[in-house]
């Protein structure tokens, strides 16, 4: 079973359609016997400029931690969900940037709270993320796994 956001939310129009897509994965995933993780971070808290600077170390911490876990588990960060086709699809940098980081988080949440994630994975300097912080305290309310890479 490979994830393949191209392939998985193709006919996705909206966050909601992209979230119970997602979640019918992580079930079939972890009915398979895997465990789920995900790598969280920084991806527009250090301003737009930054952005693909930090989806690229998301990416990077995230082909790591798959090398690391190898076959018993996958491995997710947001931009191996919202791949560039994935955000034209969608539209959603067409919304205002306040409403945009609201959908996201929303989305996230509702991810981390599903009850299929194993543990998730910090990266460096979270802590600036609000929307991170905010992912750590729904995993630590969880009880999902918390590492900080």
């Amino acid at each position: 079973m490979a994830w393949d956001a191209e392939v998985l939310f193709k006919t996705c129009g909206s966050l909601d359609d992209v979230f119970t897509k997602t979640v019918t994965e992580l079930q079939g995933y972890t009915e398979s016997g895997l465990e789920i993780h995900y790598v969280a971070g920084t991806i527009s808290s250090d301003g737009d400029e930054y952005i693909e600077r930090n989806i690229a170390e998301l990416l990077r911490l995230q082909a790591v931690l798959t090398q690391q876990l190898g076959e018993k588990a996958l491995v997710l960060t947001s931009p191996v969900i919202f791949t560039p086709a994935v955000y034209d699809r969608l539209k959603v940098f067409e919304l205002p940037r306040e409403e945009r980081e609201l959908k996201f988080q929303n989305f996230w949440d509702k991810i981390i709270t599903s009850g299929y994630m194993t543990g998730i994975h910090f990266a460096p300097k979270w802590e600036r993320s609000i929307g991170t912080k905010l992912e750590h305290e729904a995993a630590t309310q969880q009880g999902i796994d918390i590492y900080y890479l």
